[in-house]
């Protein structure tokens, strides 16, 4: 018999907790938001760092407006699970600093997104 866990968030280079949201002005009232363990990826990905994933979901919001509540439509980032994802590099201007700084160092900014979801809606 296997030891290793079963479960994805358990065998992830960044496992993850599913943490229960509940809010009663809002529908669905319980959503389960996945909480990243670590902040650095385990084994010998340590110079990466540790990100959620969402996906953005619709959901209806009790507010009230003169008097009565009424539902509105919006839209929540849920955390799902958690990613091993390069970190965020600032790019540095040369300037008066810039003499002080190792040549050798190369800084790289990351260009990526979560990419967007469309649903049906209305």
């Amino acid at each position: 018999m296997d030891a290793s866990p079963s479960f994805l968030n358990e065998r992830s280079l960044c496992p993850w907790d599913l943490v229960q949201d509940v809010n009663n002005n809002r529908y669905p009232h319980v959503l389960n938001f996945a909480r990243c363990r670590c902040s650095r990826c385990l084994g010998e990905y340590g110079i990466f760092h540790c990100k959620p994933l969402t996906y953005r979901i619709p959901v209806l919001e009790k507010v009230c407006i003169a008097g009565e509540y009424e539902y509105i439509k919006t839209y929540l980032d849920v955390p799902v699970g958690c990613i091993c994802a390069r970190p965020n590099v600032v790019r540095m201007k040369k300037g008066p600093l810039w003499r002080f700084l190792e040549p050798k160092i190369r800084v790289v900014k990351s260009h990526w997104r979560a990419p967007r979801v469309f649903d049906n809606f209305t």
